[in-house]
């Protein structure tokens, strides 16, 4: 209370306000934090939406989590910035430098917020910076390569941290992603710590070559989520059924809308394009998969990932009560920030 200081500026009412309608707090102030509210990823989501409604400013995602009082946010809006530059990292929780970095890559969605609430788990003092796909802000071009989209992660990780050794965490297509970002380092001599992989499950044979465009692709995407209608309905109404999927999956908000949802959806398409032929190869590093036991025992999936145990020297895997799209809920979460826990200290 003697601390309060009451917000002066036009950006400054605006995003308290914000702050106010979205978390339910009351006589929000300059140093208030969204996410001290009560905030998380999802109404981070509808904040950005509600910003951009009201003054014109898209701000990234990245901007909620790495200016979260009034006043920081709002000094962003006074930047008037149209557009702000892609970056790959999402600082999801910054501790002391010394503390161990865990880097946490997007699932096909290309949102690396999903990992919000797992940052928020973790019961020790770390470091949790999401790695997020290009292509989910307005005028983003999507990467065309998983070459590309490699380089990227590889430089703005080695910024980050310059040293090892390294900790990521891939959930679904992003294991594959982080897979690959620990062999590389690994290839230049860093350790690594541990992989984590959350779901994970390497593309098949009969995947390979798909070239799907247009509203064949889009119709695929839905398919994903359970979509069994015919082909000639029209895309809108694809697009309202996938986002109703992510709403019920916690992967996304009322604020992600139709415009956003189709972003989504094309960076759903690119990462199967993307990683169609990826082939693992051997790595000396840890792995630890968490497998979505909820899931039906599918012959061909369920194969697929137990494949990974050919691929390194020490694998583990971890049954969680979930589906494949309910591996970041509370309890989940909670469990495997537990298990990271513990094998960050026996390591």
């Amino acid at each position: 209370e003697q601390d309060y200081r009451a917000p002066v500026s036009e950006h400054e009412k605006l995003v308290a306000s914000l702050f106010e309608s979205l978390t339910g707090a009351s006589r929000v102030g300059l140093d208030d934090s969204f996410f001290a509210l009560g905030g998380h990823s999802l109404l981070a989501i509808q904040l950005i939406s509600k910003i951009s409604d009201t003054t014109g400013i898209s701000l990234p995602i990245r901007a909620i989590f790495e200016h979260q009082t009034v006043t920081a946010l709002s000094e962003q809006l006074g930047m008037k910035r149209c557009q702000f530059e892609y970056q790959p990292l999402i600082a999801l929780r910054v501790a002391d430098l010394e503390s161990p970095q865990i880097f946490c890559v997007h699932p096909a969605g290309g949102y690396a917020t999903v990992y919000a609430e797992l940052a928020r788990q973790m019961p020790f003092e770390c470091s949790v910076y999401g790695v997020q796909a290009r292509g989910l802000g307005q005028g983003e071009a999507s990467f065309e390569s998983l070459e590309e989209m490699l380089s990227s992660y590889l430089s703005a990780i080695i910024r980050q941290q310059p040293r090892g050794p390294y900790c990521f965490v891939g959930y679904s297509s992003g294991g594959i992603i982080a897979y690959e970002l620990a062999l590389r380092l690994s290839a230049r001599g860093e350790a690594i710590k541990f992989v984590v992989l959350l779901d994970s499950i390497l593309p098949s044979e009969t995947e390979t070559g798909d070239d799907l465009t247009g509203p064949a692709a889009i119709q695929d995407v839905a398919k994903g989520f359970g979509w069994d209608q015919d082909e000639s309905v029209e895309t809108d109404l694809m697009y309202g059924f996938i986002y109703e999927k992510l709403l019920s999956a916690n992967h996304a908000n009322t604020g992600l809308g139709l415009d956003g949802t189709k972003r989504v959806v094309s960076e759903l398409i690119n990462s199967r394009r993307r990683l169609a032929d990826y082939k693992p190869t051997f790595s000396s590093f840890d792995l630890l998969f968490f497998v979505a036991a909820l899931e039906d025992e599918l012959p061909g999936l369920s194969q697929r990932r137990l494949e990974w145990k050919n691929y390194n020297k020490s694998n583990r895997y971890i049954s969680l009560p979930a589906t494949h799209h309910g591996m970041l809920a509370l309890a989940c979460a909670k469990k495997i920030a537990a298990e990271i826990d513990n094998h960050l200290h026996d390591c």
